[in-house]
């Protein structure tokens, strides 16, 4: 391992806008393998910001470098349903919220208990009783999505989750999705500059959802004004045939 190749890239990252992956990065690169991604989220302004940090090992040198990072400002969520399979979301919501699950995810963390003592397990009991709940959510479409979100939220960003949890946390790639390269001696976007980009698709996709509903609005009231005018005509028409028909 080529400590000077980590320490430049930790540099960079940091140089970048992507603190605090310094050690993430040191432990990726020591397993030696030819490719790998860090995760980082990025939450301001109310946009969250997922990013995914491509790594490469180069077969001439052996030595690391940035490729890409892919960029997804997250779609808001609209679960318009309280309740889902049976199950009241704003209650699964709370007890999510009062599991300490850094804690629960992590190895290091020792616990001794009694099978005759219940308030030594009561944590993995309320554990169990929040995955049968998630598991009952993923048998139609819309829990499996609200599963899926309320997953990725609360474990998405914990290490080790994945040694203990039955469900894989899939990455909610819906939304405004950017992929941007590094390329040798040229400057490259930074975290910040990304974010503004994203935000900016965000807003022009809004105001063209709002152009074209008022277009439509327009078009389908002058379609009916012209409707009615044509009818009109049709029944002038029609009467003047009767009383000519009359005389």
């Amino acid at each position: 391992m080529n400590i000077t190749n980590v320490a430049a890239l930790a540099v960079q990252l940091e140089s970048l806008g992507f603190n605090g992956l310094r050690y993430d990065l040191l432990r990726k690169i020591c397993f030696m393998p030819h490719s790998f991604f860090l995760s980082f989220t990025s939450e301001s302004e109310n946009d969250k910001v997922n990013f995914e940090i491509s790594f490469e090992m180069a077969s001439s040198d052996e030595l690391y470098k940035l490729m890409y990072y892919d960029a997804i400002l997250a779609a808001e969520k609209n679960f318009q349903k309280n309740e889902i399979n049976g199950i009241q979301l704003a209650e699964l919501e709370k007890s999510f919220e009062k599991i300490d699950w850094a804690a629960l995810f992590n190895p290091s963390t020792f616990k001794d208990w009694k099978a005759d003592d219940k308030n030594s397990w009561d944590t993995e009991q309320r554990v169990a009783t929040l995955i049968e709940q998630v598991r009952e959510l993923e048998k139609t479409p819309e829990g499996k999505a609200y599963a899926n979100d309320i997953r990725s939220r609360f474990w998405g960003a914990i290490a080790y989750y994945n040694l203990y949890c039955p469900f894989k946390v899939i990455k909610d790639k819906q939304g405004f999705v950017q992929r941007f390269y590094f390329f040798e001696n040229q400057p490259s976007i930074t975290v910040n500059e990304c974010i503004r980009f994203l935000r900016h698709q965000k807003l022009v996709k809004e105001f063209n959802i709002k152009t074209k509903a008022s277009f439509s609005s327009d078009k389908s009231s002058k379609d009916q004004k012209q409707t009615s005018e044509s009818k009109g005509k049709r029944n002038y028409a029609k009467a003047n045939r009767k009383g000519k028909a009359i005389e």
